[in-house]
C-alpha cells in the first residue's frame, strides 16, 4: 500500500511569507499522527527557511539481524523562483509507504495522475515521486536560464551604442550578473540533492537486496540510471550559468569601455568647438573694425593739420584768414588717407584668410583624430 498525501499552501495569507506557511492546526496534528517529521514542520515556518535550508535527512533502521525494518528520508527543495518552498517527506517500510508531498508542482501531479492511469504500480517504484520532482525542478531552473540567456544575448548583439542606454545597461547587467549567481547556487543546491537521492537508492537497494521479500517495491527499472540522468543535466544547468555570469562580467566590461569612449568623444568635441570659439573671438568684431576705420579715415587728416596749421590758418583781430594754399592740406590728406585704409584693408584680408587656412587645417587633424 503506497498512501501520497498531497499538501498545498499556495492559497493562504498567513505565515511570515505569503504562500509559506500555514496549516490548520487539526491537519498537523493528522500529519503527525500519520509520521510527518517535526523538524520539517519547525523548518517549515521559520522566517530564514528560504536560504538555510533544512537540509537533506536520511534515518535507516533496521532489525536485530541486520535487515532493513524502514527508510525515512526529507529533504527541502525549489521548483523555479516563482513558486514556494517544496518539501517532501516519505516513510518506506516492507508493507506500505507514506509520502507527504508539500507544495508539490502542479505539473508534476498533472504528470503523475497520468502515469498512475497507464501503470497503477508506478507508486511502488522506489524514488518515483522523488524523480518526478526533480526533473520539474530542472526545467524550471531551464526555463529561467533561457530567460536571462535571451536577455543576454540582446545586450551581446548591441555593440552599437548610439542605440544603448549605459546607465540602464549597466545597472541590469549588474542585476542579471547577481541573478546568475543565485541560479548557480540553485542548481548546485539541486546537483547536491540529487546526488543524496542517489545514495539513499543505493543504499536502500544494497539493503533491500538482503530482505526484499515482502518488500512491496519494484527494481525492474533502475533508478540509479535515472538520477545519473537528471544530475547529468543539472551539471549541464550548473556549467551555463557559470558560463553566462562570466560573459555577462564581460559585457559589463564592455559596456564600461564604451561608455568612456563617449565620454571621451563628447570631451574632443567640446575642446574643439571651444577652440573654435577662441579662434573666433581673435577676429575683429564689427564694431571694433568700424572704431577703427573711423580712426584711419580722421588720423591723416588730424596729423596733417597738427604740422600746418600754424601756416595755412590765421587767427587776427579782423578775423580768420584762410591761406591760398590750403588746397595743399586736402592734396596731401586725401591721397594718404586713401593710402593708408588701402593698406589697412590689405592687412586685414590677408589677416583673415591666414586664421580661416588655420581653422581648416586645426579641422582637418580634429577629424582624422576622431576617425582615428
Amino acid at each position: 500500500m503506497c498512501c501520497v498525501s498531497f499538501i498545498d499552501t499556495l492559497a493562504t495569507n498567513l505565515g511570515w511569507l505569503p504562500g509559506n506557511f500555514s496549516i490548520h492546526p487539526d491537519t498537523v496534528s493528522i500529519l503527525r499522527f500519520f509520521g510527518l517529521s517535526g523538524l520539517l514542520l519547525c523548518n517549515l515556518w521559520t522566517e530564514h527557511g528560504y536560504w538555510a535550508k533544512m537540509g537533506n535527512q536520511r534515518f535507516m533502521q533496521s532489525n536485530d539481524d541486520g535487515l532493513l525494518e524502514s527508510l525515512d528520508i526529507c529533504y527541502q527543495y525549489r521548483n523555479g523562483w516563482n513558486s514556494a518552498v517544496s518539501f517532501i517527506h516519505s516513510i518506506v517500510a516492507a508493507k506500505g509507504s507514506v509520502y507527504f508531498c508539500i507544495n508539490y508542482p502542479s505539473g508534476t501531479r498533472n504528470r503523475l495522475k497520468t502515469c498512475m492511469e497507464t501503470d497503477p504500480d508506478a507508486l511502488h517504484r522506489p524514488f518515483f515521486l522523488d524523480t518526478l520532482a526533480a526533473d520539474e525542478c530542472l526545467k524550471r531552473w531551464q526555463g529561467d536560464i533561457a530567460e536571462r540567456r535571451a536577455q543576454l544575448r540582446e545586450y551581446e548583439l548591441a555593440y552599437d551604442s548610439e542605440h544603448m542606454v549605459f546607465n540602464t545597461a549597466t545597472r541590469h547587467l549588474h542585476e542579471m550578473s547577481l541573478q546568475w549567481l543565485s541560479l548557480g547556487q540553485d542548481c548546485m543546491d539541486l546537483h547536491v540533492q540529487l546526488g543524496f537521492l542517489q545514495e539513499t537508492h543505493t543504499m536502500f537497494a544494497n539493503k533491500l537486496s538482503l530482505n526484499k521479500n515482502g518488500w512491496m517495491v519494484q527494481l525492474r527499472e533502475s533508478v540509479h540510471d535515472t538520477f545519473n540522468v537528471l544530475r547529468s543535466q543539472c551539471d549541464i544547468c550548473l556549467r551555463w550559468t557559470h558560463v553566462y555570469r562570466a560573459r555577462t562580467d564581460n559585457r559589463i566590461n564592455l559596456v564600461f569601455h564604451l561608455a568612456n569612449q563617449e565620454e571621451t568623444n563628447i570631451s574632443r568635441k567640446i575642446a574643439v568647438s571651444t577652440a573654435r570659439v577662441a579662434r573666433e573671438t581673435q577676429r575683429d568684431s564689427a564694431s571694433m573694425i568700424t572704431i577703427a576705420a573711423v580712426t584711419l579715415v580722421f588720423l591723416p587728416g588730424t596729423f596733417i593739420c597738427a604740422l600746418t596749421s600754424t601756416t595755412f590758418f590765421d587767427f587776427a583781430d579782423a578775423g580768420i584768414k584762410v591761406s591760398a594754399k590750403i588746397w595743399i592740406l586736402f592734396a596731401l590728406t586725401v591721397p594718404l588717407t586713401i593710402a593708408i585704409v588701402g593698406a589697412w584693408n590689405i592687412w586685414k584680408d590677408r589677416r583673415l584668410q591666414m586664421l580661416e587656412r588655420e581653422r581648416e587645417l586645426e579641422e582637418s587633424k580634429d577629424t582624422r583624430s576622431e576617425n582615428s
